[in-house]
C-alpha cells in the first residue's frame, strides 16, 4: 500500500508501508519413522513488501531457522522444536529438517493435529505450546547503500496461522505474516530545490508510541489478528525512535527518489505524531513533520 504522508518545501518524502501479509506455504508429508516433512515452497516470498506495480523481495537462505509446534487432540506434543533450511532447489523449493533428532514432529495417528511455526526460532526447544518467544527489534538499524533492502531479512519476524490436520498424514499449508511492518520512505528534493549535502543516516520518531522494541514475547499458539489488541505480539519496552545508517552517504536529486528502508513497530500514530531527522555528514540537520496519520 503507498501513502504520501508528507511533502516538505525542501524535500518531498514518500513513505510507503510494507504489506504484512506473505504469501507463503509450506507442505508436511509421512517421512520415514513417521516423521513430519517439512518444505517451502516458493521460498523468495520470505520477505516481501509491495510499491504499486513492483514487488521487493527477499529469499529463504540455507541455515533458515523456525520454530515449529504441534498439538494432538488440544494437548501439545512438540513445541518449539527448531527447523532449519537444509535445502533449496533449482525450481524455488526449499526442504527444511529437523535440527536434532531429539526435537522432531511425529505423526500421532488418526487423530486431530495442529501446527504452527514462527521466523526465526529462539527460546529453547520443547517449551510449551504457550511459551512466549522472546522477540526485539532494533532502533539502529544498517543499510548499505540507497536501494539495498537486503538489510530486511535480518530483523523480520513472522507467525504462521495454525493449520489442523483431521486424522490422516496430509498436505499442510502454513500461512505466514509478519508481525512487524516495513516502511520505505522515498527521499528527493522539492521542484527546483537542490544542495550537495550527503545524508549518513534518517531518523523516525514518534511522541507517542514505540517504533522499535526493547522487548517483546511472541505467542506461538493462537490465531493471527490484523488488529492491534489480539496481535500475537505482546510488547513490554520499546523506543520512540529509530536511526537508519547509511553505510555509504548519498546526496539528493530533485528528479529521482532515494529509497531507504526501515522495519517498525506495529502501532498507530496520529497526524503529527512522527517526525523524521536526517542527518548530513557535515553536520547538518534537517527536521520535518508528518503530517498525516499512520498506522504499522
Amino acid at each position: 500500500m503507498k501513502k504520501v504522508l508528507y511533502i516538505l518545501q525542501t524535500i518531498a518524502v514518500v513513505m510507503l508501508f510494507g504489506c504484512q501479509n506473505v504469501g507463503e506455504e509450506s507442505f508436511v508429508d509421512g517421512g520415514s519413522d513417521n516423521a513430519v516433512c517439512f518444505g517451502v515452497h516458493n521460498p523468495s516470498t520470505r520477505v516481501e513488501f509491495a510499491d504499486g506495480a513492483e514487488g521487493l523481495s527477499l529469499g529463504w537462505t540455507m541455515g533458515d531457522n523456525i520454530g515449529i509446534s504441534a498439538t494432538k487432540m488440544g494437548e501439545p506434543v512438540g513445541c518449539n522444536y527448531p527447523y532449519g533450511v537444509s535445502e533449496i532447489s533449482e525450481d524455488g523449493e526449499a526442504k527444511l529438517a529437523a535440527l536434532s533428532n531429539l526435537y522432531t514432529h511425529r505423526w500421532a495417528g488418526e487423530t486431530t493435529m495442529i501446527f504452527t511455526a514462527y521466523y526465526p526460532h529462539s527460546g529453547v526447544a520443547g517449551e510449551g505450546v504457550d511459551y512466549l518467544a522472546p522477540v526485539a527489534l532494533p532502533a539502529v538499524q544498517t543499510q548499505k547503500s540507497v536501494g539495498d533492502y537486503s538489510h530486511l531479512k535480518d530483523l523480520w519476524v513472522m507467525k504462521s496461522e495454525p493449520y489442523t490436520v483431521n486424522g490422516v498424514m496430509s498436505a499442510v499449508e502454513l500461512s505466514f505474516r509478519g508481525v512487524y511492518s516495513i516502511v520505505e520512505l522515498k527521499l528527493r528534493y522539492a521542484d527546483g530545490k537542490s544542495n550537495n549535502r550527503s545524508i549518513k543516516d534518517v531518523q523516525l520518531h514518534s511522541t507517542t508510541a514505540p517504533v522499535a522494541i526493547t522487548n517483546a514475547n511472541l505467542m506461538l499458539a493462537g490465531n493471527l489478528a490484523s488488529d492491534e489488541e489480539n496481535s500475537p505480539l505482546a510488547i513490554s519496552d520499546g523506543v520512540d525512535s529509530i536511526r537508519l545508517d547509511v553505510q555509504t552517504p548519498f546526496k539528493l536529486s530533485a528528479d529521482n527518489t532515494s529509497s531507504v528502508w526501515m522495519v517498525v513497530a506495529p502501532g498507530s500514530h496520529a497526524a503529527g505524531e512522527l517526525s523524521l531527522v536526517l542527518n548530513t555528514s557535515d553536520s547538518y540537520r534537517l527536521e520535518m513533520s508528518i503530517a498525516d496519520a499512520a498506522n504499522f
